[in-house]
């Protein structure tokens, strides 16, 4: 009846367990612990994102703030709107669900995403592309006059050989 200290997320499964002439014997009862697949979740979010998952209620299971998660389990509440980013100027969220079918209820799982360090990526690779382009066209603009005196030098020295000949 009490719930375990350090609190660690686990699923818990439960079934009875009949004699053959169908009177209830016992009960089967399995714990799954939920860290590694929790850990495999959390490795799936980059520096710039957060992952949330919340089950059917919206009560957070899975947050970076180890506080916020299971609160529902220990009398607090903190649900998936509670969590998410109230300004649409610094987060984008993308939402699914899943586990409708085999869990009491769809979990959500949530990506917030940065949108401040998602730009600063896409600005570092937009300065880098600018940079690249702007050396190819120094770099060609240097051949180019390159190409062109050296045409000029085979102009003049053709002008100054017709000259010659013309002159006798």
């Amino acid at each position: 009846g009490r719930i375990e200290v350090p609190h660690r997320p686990t699923l818990r499964a439960a079934a009875p367990l009949f004699t053959p002439s169908g009177r209830r014997m016992g009960m089967v009862i399995i714990n799954a612990d939920l860290r590694p697949l929790f850990r495999d979740l959390g490795g799936f979010a980059r520096g710039h994102q957060r992952l949330v998952l919340a089950d059917a209620e919206g009560q957070v299971l899975l947050h970076p703030d180890t506080a916020l998660m299971f609160r529902h389990e220990l009398g607090g509440r903190f649900t998936l709107a509670e969590v998410t980013p109230g300004n649409g100027d610094a987060y984008i969220t993308e939402q699914v669900s899943w586990g409708g079918d085999w869990l009491a209820g769809p979990h959500v799982l949530q990506v917030d995403v940065s949108r401040q360090e998602l730009l600063a990526g896409l600005r570092r690779q937009r300065n880098l592309s600018l940079a690249t382009t702007g050396g190819i066209a120094v770099l060609f603009a240097l051949l180019s006059l390159i190409y062109a005196r050296s045409i000029g030098r085979a102009l003049d020295r053709l002008t100054a050989r017709v000259e010659r000949y013309a002159a006798g």
